[in-house]
């Protein structure tokens, strides 16, 4: 029993100096970590070391049992060494247990302490460059783009002493110069999508998007046109699930705008985007409907397939050389339902009112199409945003005037651009919703991101929500805006916009006059008031400007009755001058000679009447030769107006007679 106890007391020993040495290297290695981490493993040695303990009072207490053991087993426990054997292989299993857990924890807080670490270490590195330097190379600034990305996304771990403005003003100039944008598109993006959407649609409007047929199933079936075409070369497959028509093509050995199944009219060239329209339009067979921009024929010829060349459609366009387009297109295809007409919009409910659908897809700035047209990168301006922003509220406006209330199965107006900035989308909408009886309803596109009820300040209606947004880096398709209207009544008799589109220029100035005419009428009586206040107290002495003074409360007695003369008798007075102009206008142009010479001695008479005094026999006499005098000038002037009149007529007769000799 005395060997065995010290094989024990030496394996204590060695025990702890193994412990020992463990801590110094655990202290070594943790210099550079976190004290929680320091803490956990602390924790954890003093476990062990508490397990150590039980197990070594163990065997006191079995020593002090006087246990009965084998002889086998005393020669094994005699021998100190395979004692010290067993306690090391115990104690290592013991630590390499709980060093298992220690070590998995530490790995991960290492992992997320090496990424913060690289962060701030390219915080630290990265420095925005100073407005003097030169222009760098499209590397180095393809780069600094990408690092003010990744500080941008990271800003509350990274933020350092400039300011968030500095970073976002360095990346417009970076993005412009690199994509070859106008820096003023670039902020308007930024307060559309965050930094990194905003890079995700910059970089999808640098690749194609892919190549879309529609089927005419007028002439054909999808499955008859996908057979002859993978006949010809062509890999395809079907558009989407939503889409029981469309074709998307990948590769061809064939142009496609040549085979002679599209010369056939088995098919249309269409980007999937501009199908959109039609389906949230959903026409019907034999109802009316208006295309108030229908060039080149696409749009239109998807309503007359999907209304089986039934009821009427008229297609507009404002443009006559794009309606040849249009017409061809539409001859090819076969659709047969079609009037083609040339007006402006703004014109169109005084041409032709009354339809059961009208279709708006409105000319704008062509943002959401950038891919296939890169010149708009720099040369559209947010001033022509604005500017084709007003045509488009009078546009839809127009649309909705166009539209029948009253339609059974209709009353539907479909607006929709191929732009993605709020100006000419949602604020269109808004501005409908607030000048006409329109709602709007959900437009059944199964695809798309609902539109947007806030835009920095701007708040619009909550069922904007039911309106879709498609994007390029999103759904693969070009940039759109979709938005189905259902008009509830007729036009407003209050609102003063209501009928711009049917009146001249002069109308509207009268309206807006009529209008505006309370609120000027109002703010001139106040400074005319103020004029005259001003003008009577400089005339008045310092003494009689007591307000308790009869003179003072005479005057402001004046003034009202001056004021309420002005508010009752301002527009009258107008109205009259203008008649009393008018028809001094019309009584000079048909006074003739001889009215004049009327009226002469017709003022002769009453400047004679009016001078009379009581007068002798001998001047009622001279009175009364003046009147007879007076009358025979009279018939002597119409006898001579007369034989003039005569004398005209005989020379046009000779004339005519000379000409047809």
């Amino acid at each position: 029993m005395a060997k065995l106890s010290q094989g024990i007391n030496s394996g204590k020993k060695r025990s702890k100096k193994r412990s020992k040495t463990d801590n110094q290297d655990s202290k070594s290695k943790l210099d550079g970590k976190s004290r929680k981490r320091v803490r956990k493993e602390v924790e954890k040695e003093n476990e062990n070391n508490g397990r150590k303990k039980q197990a070594e009072e163990d065997v006191e207490d079995a020593e002090a049992g006087d246990l009965e053991m084998s002889d086998s087993e005393e020669q094994e426990k005699s021998n100190p060494r395979k004692i010290d054997e067993l306690m090391s292989d115990d104690d290592e299993s013991i630590d390499e247990e709980v060093g298992f857990k220690v070590t998995a924890e530490s790995d991960e807080e290492d992992v997320e302490e090496d990424v913060d670490d690289r962060a701030k270490d390219a915080m630290e590195a990265f420095q925005l460059p100073d407005d003097d330097e030169e222009a760098e190379d499209p590397a180095q600034i393809a780069t600094r783009v990408k690092e003010i990305f990744g500080v941008l996304n990271n800003w509350r771990e990274n933020s350092g002493d400039k300011p968030r403005s500095a970073f976002i003003e360095q990346l417009c100039k970076d993005c412009a110069a690199y994509y070859g944008y106008l820096p003023s598109l670039i902020e308007m993006f930024l307060t559309l999508f965050s930094p990194g959407e905003m890079f995700e649609f910059l970089e999808a409007n640098e690749t194609s998007r892919p190549v879309v047929i529609r089927t005419n199933t007028l002439k054909a079936h999808r499955r008859e046109l996908a057979e002859a075409l993978t006949g010809r070369g062509v890999s395809l497959e079907p558009l989407a699930e939503w889409s029981k028509v469309g074709l998307k093509i990948f590769e061809s050995n064939v142009p496609i705008g040549a085979t002679p199944e599209y010369l056939a009219g088995y098919y249309m060239l269409q980007s999937a985007s501009s199908f959109a329209p039609v389906l949230a339009l959903s026409p019907k067979q034999g109802e009316r409907v208006l295309d108030m921009a229908s060039a080149p024929g696409g749009k239109t010829s998807y309503i007359a397939q999907l209304m089986k060349n039934t009821g009427l459609i008229v297609a507009n366009d404002y443009n006559k050389k794009r309606i040849q387009s249009t017409v061809s297109n539409l001859a090819r295809l076969g659709v047969s339902n079609t009037i083609h007409v040339n007006h402006d919009g703004r014109e169109f409910p005084k041409v032709v009112g009354g339809f059961d659908r009208v279709l708006l897809d409105a000319p704008c700035s062509g943002l959401g199409v950038i891919a296939r047209d890169p010149s708009v990168k720099l040369q559209r301006t947010v001033d022509d945003i604005r500017t084709t922003a007003r045509l488009q509220k009078e546009l839809l406006l127009c649309a909705i005037d166009s539209c029948d209330h009253k339609s059974k199965t209709g009353g539907i107006v479909v607006y929709s651009t191929c732009s993605i900035s709020v100006e000419e989308n949602e604020m269109v909408v808004q501005y409908a919703l607030d000048n006409r009886n329109v709602k709007i309803v959900d437009s059944g596109l199964p695809f798309g991101k609902p539109g947007l009820t806030k835009y920095m300040s701007h708040r619009f209606h909550p069922s904007m929500k039911h309106s879709r947004r498609l994007y390029p880096h999103v759904h693969n398709m070009d940039g759109f805006f979709v938005v189905k209207l259902k008009k509830t009544g007729p036009i407003r008799k209050d609102d003063v916009r209501v009928k711009f589109g049917k009146m001249s220029k002069k109308q509207k100035k009268a309206l807006q006059e009529k209008a505006d005419g309370d609120d000027m009428n109002e703010a001139k009586e106040e400074e005319q008031d103020e004029k005259a206040q001003e003008a009577e107290e400089e005339d008045e002495p310092k003494q009689e400007k007591d307000p308790k003074s009869p003179r003072r409360k005479g005057e402001k007695k004046k003034l009202e009755k001056k004021v309420a003369k002005v508010k009752t008798g301002a527009i009258k007075e107008k109205n009259s001058s203008e008649k009393n102009s008018a028809k001094a206008k019309d009584k000079t142009k048909s006074k003739t000679d001889t009215d004049l010479d009327l009226e002469e001695s017709r003022r002769e008479k009453t400047e004679s009447e009016r001078g009379r005094v009581k007068a002798s026999p001998k001047s009622m006499s001279k009175t009364k030769s003046k009147k007879k005098s007076s009358k025979n000038s009279e018939t002597e002037i119409k006898q001579k107006s007369k034989t003039k009149s005569k004398d005209k007529n005989k020379s046009k007769t000779k004339s005519k007679k000379v000409k047809k000799k």
